[in-house]
Order: structure tokens, then C-alpha cells, then sequence
């Protein structure tokens, strides 16, 4: 059974309206005469442009899969506000990889979280390139590649960030940019020697589980199969049986309502797999396999993308990341990439009331503590 079969008209148009609020609330974030590369969010050091950078980042995967999917249109509507997806994106991308201009996001360096969000970017573009690059140009999308080629040769962590730098890489080959082999093949195949089975891999030496294994690994390992993997075709089916056996035990994440427990920015580490391996067509799933991941993200009544999380014990929560009032609800934007495919013509889910989203359930979510280094991603 293929996506399109599984999500009916009515959970997409759920999804369509989530995106809408997110990307509303996020336009409210924006400085008067600012830029959207640089939002001043909720509970942040207005100061910091890293912070700003990762909002954007996060939700702007999502945006890019609205505009890759060919029947959306550039634009969406939330009440009163009118969002062009189009202009917003490329205006940040833009932006924020200028040297010259106010809201440059800096270059890159050793261990820094502007390689994480950099493959975070690079997908978004590789998404949405149909409208996309011809908006930004030719000097533009060089401006961007250019940027995020900064990933290569800088130290990161010996964990899920070896995939950062092999995304870009296959990100920019496949729009044109000259890339090595090794650029690619390096950090899947160390993400790969961290497989300790049944669809789980290890962040790291030893046996550093958590939901990363979704969030980040599987996230990435997928976008690159997609992308690249039939240069790997063995390597390619290796990645997707892994997630196909991953998601088996994805709904033991989910309470009925849809509800998951809260891992601060991975609170998304069940929803971004689920969407990016049933969005590819690589991989068939049952109904319920991908339910249960439909209405993650929380979103404030009044359109504001930034909803505080309750925490029930601090010390078991991640202690690197910025509060969770800061970007809680655009880390969980990547499950949006659904959007891209249409469902079945004529299909409506006529069961019930839409899920209550995973903000409703505080309270009753366990918050969920990582262990090791102290570290962003």
C-alpha cells in the first residue's frame, strides 16, 4: 500500500492547515525591515543569530516539500495572513548565506550547529528545486551552494553528525555542483558500521540509543538513498529495510490520540522517518503506521509557531538545547514533507475528529532525558 492510498483528503488538509499556522507564526517573528533568515523567536536571545537560523532551517524543509509537491500552490493562507512560500524561503536562503549583507549566518566552523542545519537547508532545496532554483538564479543558488560546501573539512562529533556534511554533499552534486565520492560515502558508511540491527543504529561507538535514531539518522540515510543511492544500489536497499523494520515498532512511540513523549527538539524523532520513507514511494507501510504520527506539532490558538512545552523534571531533559518555548513547534515542521505527494483522488477521512495534536497532551508526556556529551543537534 503506497502513500498516497494511506492519507486521506481530510488528514491532509489538517496537515495544510498546520503548515499554514506554523508559517504564520513564523512570519510574525520576523523584525519589521528583518529578514526571514534571521526571526527573532520567542524565548531567545534576540541576539543570537544561530537560533533564528535553526527556525528557519527546520521549517523550511517543510516549505520546500510544499513547493516540490507540482498541484500546491506558492502561497498559504492562516486567517487574515497570507504566507508566499516561495519568496520567504528564497529570501532567507538568500539572505543568510550573503557575506556582504546584514543577515549573513556567519561561516562555518569546527563542531558548529550551522553544519546541522546546513543539511537541513541543502534537503529544503533539493525538496523544492522546481521553483526554487529558478527563483534564487544562477548566482544565487551558487551563493547557497557555496555556503554550505563550509561543511566540508570541519570536525564534527563522531555521532549522527557524520551525516550532515555527506547530505550537503549529495544535496549539491545532484543540483550540478562537482563533488567527490568521498564527501558522500564517508559519512554513510560510518553511520553504517554503527548498525546494531533490528532498524536501530547506535549514535555513536558503543550502544548510545535514543529516538535519533529516527530524527537524525534514519532522516538522512533516507534522504540520500533517495537522492543518491542508486549509485549504491546494495547500500540503498540496506538503508530502506532498515527503516521499513524501524517503523514496525514506530506506533509503541504514539498514544492513540497521536500523542508522543517529548525529547525537546526530537519530539519529531517519530513523525520525520514515517513521512520521509512512505513521501519516497521506496517503502510500503500499513494504515497505522503512518496515523500515528499525524498530528505532531504544536501550534499556539492565535498562529504563533512557538507553543511552551511542560517540563515535568529538568534534569531529565536535554540540557544543551535553548528553552523549549524557543522553536518546540518548527523542529517538528520535517514531518510535513508529506505534503509533497497528493493522496488518492476522492478519498475523505470520515472518522471522527481530527487527532488532538501532542501539545494537548502535557501532563501526561514523558519527557525523555539523553545521556553523553553535551553537544547540539
Amino acid at each position: 500500500m503506497t502513500y498516497a492510498v494511506l492519507v486521506t483528503d481530510g488528514t491532509r488538509s489538517r496537515w495544510v492547515a498546520l503548515l499554514a499556522q506554523l508559517s504564520a507564526g513564523f512570519v510574525r517573528a520576523i523584525p519589521a525591515a528583518g529578514s526571514p533568515a534571521w526571526p527573532h523567536l520567542p524565548g531567545a536571545d534576540a541576539q543570537n543569530r544561530i537560533t533564528g537560523m535553526e527556525g528557519f532551517a527546520r521549517m523550511s524543509v517543510a516549505w520546500g516539500a510544499w513547493l516540490g509537491g507540482p498541484g500546491n500552490p506558492t502561497t498559504l493562507q492562516h486567517r487574515d495572513c497570507s504566507i508566499d512560500v516561495l519568496d520567504l524561503v528564497v529570501r532567507g536562503l538568500a539572505d543568510g548565506t550573503d557575506p556582504q549583507g546584514p543577515w549573513f549566518w556567519g561561516h562555518i566552523g569546527d563542531r558548529d550547529q550551522r553544519i546541522v542545519e546546513a543539511a537541513e537547508l541543502a534537503f529544503a532545496l533539493w525538496s523544492g528545486r522546481d521553483r526554487m532554483v529558478p527563483a534564487l538564479g544562477r548566482d544565487g543558488i551558487a551563493q547557497v551552494l557555496s555556503w554550505l560546501a563550509e561543511v566540508h573539512g570541519r570536525d564534527v562529533y563522531a555521532d549522527n553528525w557524520v551525516l550532515f556534511p555527506a547530505i550537503v554533499a549529495t544535496v549539491s552534486r545532484a543540483l550540478g555542483w562537482p563533488v567527490d565520492n568521498g564527501l558522500i560515502d564517508e559519512g554513510i558508511d560510518r553511520m553504517l558500521a554503527w548498525d546494531r540491527g533490528d532498524g536501530w543504529y547506535s549514535d555513536g561507538d558503543g550502544h548510545a540509543f535514543d529516538r535519533y535514531t529516527g530524527w537524525a539518522v534514519h532522516w538522512h540515510l533516507l534522504h540520500w538513498a533517495d537522492i543518491d543511492g542508486d549509485r549504491r544500489p546494495r547500500v540503498r536497499d540496506r538503508v530502506r529495510d532498515a527503516a521499513r523494520t524501524w517503523l514496525t515498532d514506530l506506533p509503541a512511540f504514539a498514544a492513540a490520540d497521536g500523542g508522543i513523549p517529548f525529547l525537546e527538539c526530537a519530539s519529531n524523532g517519530g513523525c520525520a522517518p514515517a513521512s520521509c520513507v512512505v513521501a519516497s514511494g521506496a517503502v510500503t507501510v500499513r494504515r497505522s503506521r503512518v496515523r500515528c504520527h499525524a498530528s505532531v506539532g504544536a501550534a499556539g490558538a492565535d498562529g504563533r509557531a512557538w507553543e511552551p512545552q511542560e517540563v515535568v523534571s529538568r534534569m531529565m531533559t536535554e540540557r544543551y538545547r535553548p528553552p523549549p518555548t524557543t522553536s518546540s513547534a518548527p523542529r517538528s515542521a520535517p514531518g510535513r514533507i508529506s505534503l509533497r505527494v497528493r493522496p488518492d483522488p476522492g478519498r475523505v477521512d470520515r472518522r471522527a475528529a481530527p487527532s488532538r495534536s501532542a501539545h494537548a497532551t502535557r501532563g501526561r508526556a514523558s519527557p525523555v532525558g539523553r545521556r553523553r556529551h553535551s553537544r547540539p543537534a
